[in-house]
């Protein structure tokens, strides 16, 4: 069963120097965070029968049992933390174990009818921990990541295995599903 509900992804992806001109020409309207090295997936119901939230991949479709099974801490978790929301999360561990292997960090928090800004909704994830140095994230554990306002300094700060680069997020915008302009990322070649 496919759920209808697509994960925000990067609408712009950007060189280093067309990061500095957007963060010059907009200062002040950007959020960054690391762009970690992981699955992007969210935790939802998949219908109103389920007692639990279900992970689902990037295209709707549930993950397969044994990525379920290595995450199913951390969903329930994470769903004990927020109930009856959708979850943006990245899973650790697929692609590197560099970050640690069978948590997952929720980017965003998503209500019932949600329409909040990134400044506002960005708030609902303080009570998180914050991502732990690499190997020291738990199976099972539920994680946040930390935003600065420099995207460059962060771009710039290289953080090592697991990083690929920064995502930005407006601080006004909206949560768009699929593809948005109001979120951008710029990679390490």
């Amino acid at each position: 069963m496919n759920h209808p509900f697509r994960p925000m992804r990067p609408g712009l992806s950007l060189s280093r120097t067309a990061l500095g001109a957007i963060i010059d020409q907009q200062r002040g309207r950007w959020a960054f965070q690391p762009k970690l090295d992981e699955e992007r997936a969210f935790l939802a119901f998949a219908s109103e029968l389920d007692e639990l939230p279900r992970l689902f991949n990037r295209h709707g479709r549930r993950l397969p049992r044994h990525k379920e099974a290595l995450f199913q801490k951390s969903a329930e978790a994470a769903a004990a933390a927020f109930p009856n929301a959708i979850l943006d999360v990245g899973t650790l561990g697929f692609r590197t174990d560099a970050l640690g292997r069978g948590g997952i960090v929720v980017y965003d928090v998503l209500l019932s009818g949600d329409r909040e800004p990134w400044s506002v909704r960005r708030e609902r994830l303080k009570a998180l921990l914050r991502l732990p140095a690499p190997n020291l994230v738990e199976t099972g554990g539920v994680y946040r990541l930390d935003e600065v306002m420099d995207g460059l300094a962060l771009f710039d700060a290289r953080l090592g295995e697991g990083i690929e680069g920064v995502i930005g997020r407006r601080l006004d915008g909206m949560y768009q599903q699929g593809d948005s302009d109001l979120m951008l990322k710029a990679k390490y070649l």
